[in-house]
């Protein structure tokens, strides 16, 4: 096949030698020197013609990278199984079992951007709530609103991607609700709320749901659901979505509801997971590995230990960082959102007009810690090493901010009136110092990445997310989980701002780059093709280079 343009501009080229040939000839003064040119034109052309003859030979046989193909015969070759040597995998049935109360009925592209396009042109990315309520305050956008709570929005995003897979090749991937009493959607819909009798009607759901679960091949399910799950289906294989807030892998099982290392469970996907992965074998405090990490733990020893049956090197290689917190702020109105993500439209609209963070050389703040130092969310003894954590936050900022009175240091428990002061206050912030939480990784932290601001995470480098935001000189600074070097590497930055602002930049960016639904679906594809395929491979993933993890 020749490439596309080829003949066009071998075309152009001999128009170009025939002008060039004419021009001559009439400027030519006689006869005679018209005859003294035809040698040469005959030679040109003749070269000319072998040239494109062999054009046409060679093309074909050439190598053409895969981005260089033609999307015609991108998808000519996938449907003849040449482009794709793992086609046959992708005809298994697989059945995600998607948050009950996720009524995609509700829910349009077209009506999703019309409020996301309102909001944007309305409201800045400062401007009060009250702007973006108002602009949304349409029989459309109040349509969209699913229920509430993040801990849905991980398998909301994996069925938003699987209209994307299906174009791939995944036409027997199908979406179904959950129907099990575990339903974590069910926690975020209010007890008079329509959706109650509509969307949440688990009678009205049984039915479908259970016939497709008997014909699966494959079941993707939310991890309480599973162990109800796996028992019941026997010859059915699992991808269990984890939605633990820690890295440490959390799925414990017991004989009656099944073994990680059973050949049925594929893969444990997670938003983040330890690196490397052994950490999850090594000293845990509350069945957790950060905390057994800080300071205070050695103190509780009743707490600390390692899990038992350690976890096998195959559970390991198959414990995934492939869910993602960001699709909450890109989808607000989705499943999990939040109303107050809204702003962050600007952030992943194309021209960015209305979100323009100030660059780091011109913020005021230069180092700052804003969040709850004492949670009720958490167990007793997980209360106690965390308060001690955060406190030793404030403790090694106030006394930076004495030792260097000319900086500008914001540390404490601080709450905002409103959510836009907080990220007002975002925007004036050069390095955000983020304490550990339930987990490793904070909210927090995607939003500071998205104001522009450079993050500081202790021990950044044991663990990965989806997207790989937290990599260690790359897109965070690594801190001492005591804070024992946090002035000195602060210093560091404030007196390198341009590479410290190359460092946000490439943080914010990698979000925007995996934020897109098109990106999520392609590195499911490649997951979904070699967990399906056969198991033995020696290309079987693992924690540290999971699809969309790779730097």
């Amino acid at each position: 096949m020749q490439p596309a343009g080829s003949a066009s501009r071998s075309s152009s080229l001999r128009k170009r030698l025939l002008r060039a040939v004419t021009a001559a000839d009439r400027e030519a003064p006689g006869p005679r020197s018209a005859r003294s040119l035809r040698p040469v034109i005959a030679f040109c052309c003749s070269l000319l013609g072998i040239l494109y003859l062999g054009h046409l030979f060679w093309a074909p046989l050439a190598p053409r990278p895969p981005w260089r193909t033609p999307l015609a015969v991108q998808t000519q070759n996938s449907q003849q199984g040449t482009a794709d040597p793992y086609a046959a995998s992708k005809v298994v049935n697989i059945v995600l079992l998607a948050p009950r109360c996720c009524d995609d009925s509700r829910y349009t592209d077209l009506a999703e951007q019309d409020c996301h396009s309102r909001a944007v042109r309305l409201c800045h990315g400062l401007a009060p709530s009250a702007c973006f309520s108002a602009a949304t305050a349409t029989a459309s956008c109040e349509r969209l609103w699913q229920p509430r709570g993040y801990k849905i929005s991980y398998a909301a995003a994996v069925r938003r991607a699987v209209p994307y897979l299906q174009r791939l090749g995944w036409v027997n991937l199908k979406v179904y609700r959950d129907i099990s009493e575990s339903d974590l959607s069910l926690k975020g819909v209010p007890e008079d709320s329509p959706l109650r009798a509509g969307a949440c009607n688990v009678d009205a759901l049984r039915e479908a749901t259970e016939a497709a679960l008997q014909k699966a091949d494959v079941i993707i399910t939310e991890s309480g659901n599973f162990k109800f799950l796996f028992p019941v289906y026997r010859t059915q294989r699992f991808i269990i979505l984890d939605t633990s807030d820690t890295a440490t892998l959390r799925v414990k099982l017991t004989r009656e509801h099944g073994d990680l290392d059973d050949p049925r469970i594929l893969a444990v996907l997670k938003p983040q997971v330890l690196v490397p992965a052994s950490l999850n074998n090594a000293q845990i405090f509350e069945y957790t590995s950060h905390l057994a990490w800080l300071p205070g733990a050695s103190s509780q020893p009743q707490y600390t230990g390692r899990r038992s049956p350690p976890a096998s090197p195959r559970v390991l290689d198959r414990t995934i960082a492939a869910l993602s917190h960001i699709y909450r702020y890109k989808y607000p109105y989705d499943c999990g959102g939040r109303m107050e993500h809204i702003r962050y439209a600007g952030f992943f609209a194309q021209n960015f007009t209305s979100w323009r963070p100030p660059p780091l050389r011109t913020r005021k703040i230069d180092l700052a810690f804003f969040g709850k130092v004492d949670s009720g969310l958490y167990a007793k003894a997980e209360k106690q090493v965390l308060a001690q954590h955060r406190k030793a936050a404030i403790e090694a900022l106030t006394a930076m901010q004495a030792i260097h009175p000319e900086l500008h240091i914001l540390p404490g428990d601080k709450f905002f009136p409103d959510y836009a002061d907080y990220v007002a206050t975002l925007w004036d912030v050069k390095i955000f110092v983020s304490p550990y939480g339930a987990g490793e990784w904070s909210h927090k932290d995607f939003e500071a990445m998205m104001c522009g601001c450079l993050v500081m995470k202790p021990r950044a480098g044991a663990f990965t997310t989806y997207p790989a935001v937290f990599q260690p000189g790359l897109t965070v600074v690594d801190v001492d989980v005591g804070w024992a070097n946090l002035e000195h590497n602060s210093l560091d930055m404030l007196a390198n701002l341009d590479r410290a602002q190359q460092m946000a930049d490439k943080a914010a960016l990698r979000l925007l780059e995996y934020s897109d639904m098109h990106r999520y679906a392609a590195d499911l594809d490649t997951l979904l093709t070699v967990l399906t395929g056969d198991q033995q491979r020696s290309d079987a993933p693992n924690a540290t280079a999971a699809p969309g993890t790779r730097t």
